[in-house]
């Protein structure tokens, strides 16, 4: 609500400032350089922190994937990737790291991300003869 209105070199100030008061960039370090599910609750915080203050409470996708260009864009392709899934991916209540990425967390994370990614990740699975795989995910981005 505080950024509504504000121009991107505003709301990156804002962004840079959350993430000097939080230490946010450290706690991703952290968690990107180290074994997967070594530091759980870390992850859990970052998952809160960025979904709960950064991500979620957007009425325009365009808002929502400036926030998550802001988060990756520091990071090497494969530690946005292991980001993108501690931030997506689904948590049970035994642990962070989830044992299965459900199909709705897929769904919201290829509209964030944009038609062009979406359309090739689609045309992949429709390529690789997925076609059932395709079709709940169709089901999900319609949902």
């Amino acid at each position: 609500t505080l950024t509504a209105g504000w121009d991107e070199l505003e709301c990156h100030r804002v962004y840079n400032f959350l993430c000097e008061l939080t230490n946010l960039s450290r706690k991703m370090q952290t968690v990107v350089c180290g074994k997967p599910g070594s530091a759980r609750k870390l992850e859990l915080r970052i998952r809160l922190f960025c979904r709960n203050v950064l991500l979620d409470h957007w009425t325009h996708r365009s808002d929502s994937a400036f926030w998550l260009t802001r988060i990756l864009k520091p990071w090497p392709m494969v530690n946005q990737a292991r980001l993108l899934y501690i931030i997506f991916g689904p948590t049970s209540s035994q642990d962070v790291v989830p044992r299965e990425w459900l199909l709705e967390n897929n769904a919201h994370l290829l509209i964030l991300s944009g038609n062009n990614i979406c359309f090739t990740f689609m045309a992949s699975k429709a390529v690789n003869g997925r076609a059932i795989e395709l079709a709940r995910l169709i089901v999900f981005l319609a949902l």
